[in-house]
């Protein structure tokens, strides 16, 4: 109905712009139109097509607005691959799940399944250059889970391969991530992007 009511507008615009303009001659049935004519022909030709596609984008759907999701968990590192620059590879054991942010109506993912855990530093493989704090074993420290420590097929759909989810009393091998913690000197924030449960 909008289409049809905006190119009948713009027909009426047409027909206004020609009323009374110009002289067309007839002769060996070729049709001669003036020059002012042939620009009024040009600009209301520009006017009915910018004006149609203007209204046709226009009433186009809004895409999809919510966050994207990674469709892919990184690669989980086996254990002969060089560790990159400030990872730990590590086996570890959750100790303890922090459920604090989650919210039934929240939409972040870590308000869908916990992202934070206490971790237990079962043994180390090995480290990567700089990283910022060296472990001890059996050491407890916090890590972030990046894609939550929920079965990401419930969190993220799209993503492959997916992850199983960790809970208290799971074993886990994984490179932790090392980075120094922002405004506070001498410690450190650790965060698991990937995992393989044992």
């Amino acid at each position: 109905m909008r289409f049809h009511l905006q190119v009948t507008k713009q027909s009426r615009i047409f027909g206004e712009l020609f009323a009374g303009t110009g002289q067309r001659e007839i002769s060996d049935g070729c049709a001669h139109v003036d020059g002012m004519t042939l620009r009024k022909i040009i600009l209301a030709c520009c006017v009915v097509m910018v004006s149609v596609g203007f209204d046709c984008s226009a009433s186009k759907p809004q895409g999809n607005t919510t966050r994207s999701m990674p469709e892919s968990a990184p690669q989980i590192p086996t254990l002969n691959q060089p560790i990159p620059p400030s990872h730990c590879r590590v086996i570890g054991t959750i100790v303890s799940v922090d459920s604090t942010q989650l919210h039934p109506q929240g939409t972040d993912p870590c308000s869908q399944a916990p992202c934070e855990a206490g971790v237990r530093v079962d043994s180390i493989v090995g480290y990567g250059s700089a990283f910022p704090q060296p472990f001890a074993g059996g050491q407890i420290v916090r890590v972030r889970f990046t894609c939550t420590l929920g079965p990401t097929g419930r969190i993220f759909p799209a993503m492959n391969p997916a992850l199983p989810g960790l809970s208290a009393g799971d074993q886990f091998r994984a490179d932790i991530v090392g980075t120094p913690a922002p405004g506070a000197a001498n410690e450190s924030m650790f965060t698991v992007e990937s995992y393989e449960k044992r």
